[in-house]
């Protein structure tokens, strides 16, 4: 079993400033120690990137569109336009399970939107998805609060078929 690290959509404009998912320094210090784990591990690192729409902070060339977190030589960098990075590339299953890969272990932004819609869409392609609890993040939002949320998203796709690790 092959697994890859999918780090989604945590970009400049979610992290940082006044649209900051809340407990952002928390959350980057462990995506930023899972990330090195990662690589130290020899586990491949993908990158997600959310292209929004303008004028929105993560329009690509806005300063809140670029990556927290820079890809280090090999590792690939995949961006989307919709919710699930499967939708907006579809070839991107095959070229995953060409290279070996059948298991997808997620973190990033946000719960209810990227990380779920993604998630949906590796289970629906195949892949073993890993979703460990406290690794996603979102923002407070009218129908809860953020950590609210992210558990009950963690919830959700571990009914449909993710696991913890």
């Amino acid at each position: 079993m092959s697994r890859l690290l999918v780090v989604v959509d945590v970009q400049m404009a979610m992290v940082t400033g006044e649209y900051a998912v809340p407990n952002a320094e928390n959350f980057l210090a462990k995506w930023g120690a899972r990330i090195e784990e990662a690589r130290e591990e020899g586990t491949p690192v993908m990158f997600v990137q959310n292209d929004g729409e303008e004028p929105w902070d993560d329009a690509p060339g806005h300063p809140g569109w670029e990556l927290f977190f820079s890809p280090r030589g090999e590792e690939r960098t995949v961006r989307k336009t919709t919710f699930n990075v499967f939708e907006s590339n579809p070839q991107l299953a095959a070229e995953l399970k060409a290279q070996g890969v059948d298991e997808l272990e997620m973190i990033g932004l946000q719960s209810e939107l990227c990380v779920f819609e993604s998630g949906k869409g590796a289970l629906a392609e195949g892949f073993k998805v890993v979703l460990p609890v406290g690794m996603h993040a979102t923002t407070d939002a009218d129908y809860g609060k953020a950590p609210n949320i992210s558990a009950h998203i963690q919830t959700e796709l571990e009914a449909l078929g993710a696991t913890t690790n």
